[in-house]
């Protein structure tokens, strides 16, 4: 099961539209969860996604259970040893959850929201679920950072990635 669980006012009808991309790719319920015990975070500025992850509670029903927080605040950027990159989205394996923020993407243009968004939770999704970063410029898996991620629009995993998460999934439930 995934839980989506929303840091702040994000529109009901995009929330439904990245469920709808998260049920089609994984195959999976996909529900949206009370917020749950939510860090405090400040009035306004970034968000620390690490630290936010940490912190956050949330009441997995069992322990396969995903959870994806979406937000329309910034992420601060994440200290790598090549230096400071932008952070849109981030998922921690071990916690079972991640968040993705729709800062950045113009909100005029609800296609693109909706493609991006999704694009991201599909990816920090399959993060969560072991698989790593695809070669297919077209695969939801594609690093984020590069232009080709953000070229193409639609929110979907190659035949490879599909195949990898079943079976990631599949372990899960035995």
């Amino acid at each position: 099961m995934i839980r989506l669980v929303t840091v702040d006012e994000i529109d009901a009808a995009l929330v439904s539209k990245v469920r709808a991309a998260l049920y089609q790719a994984y195959g999976l319920g996909c529900e949206v969860s009370a917020a749950g015990l939510l860090p405090r975070l400040p009035a306004k500025g970034a968000i620390d996604a690490r630290d936010f992850l940490n912190k956050a509670g949330c009441a997995e029903a069992i322990g396969d259970d995903k959870v994806l927080f979406l937000t329309r605040r910034p992420l601060a950027p994440r200290a790598l040893p090549s230096g400071e990159v932008p952070t849109q989205s981030l998922s921690l394996l071990a916690l079972g959850r991640a968040i993705v923020s729709a800062h950045g993407i113009d909100e005029r243009d609800s296609a693109l929201l909706t493609r991006r968004l999704s694009k991201l939770a599909l990816h920090e999704m399959g993060r969560l679920w072991g698989l790593h970063h695809c070669l297919d410029p077209r695969c939801a898996l594609y690093p984020p950072w590069s232009p080709p991620f953000a070229d193409n629009g639609q929110p979907q995993l190659c035949v490879f990635c599909r195949e990898k998460s079943e079976a990631r999934i599949n372990l899960a439930k035995s």
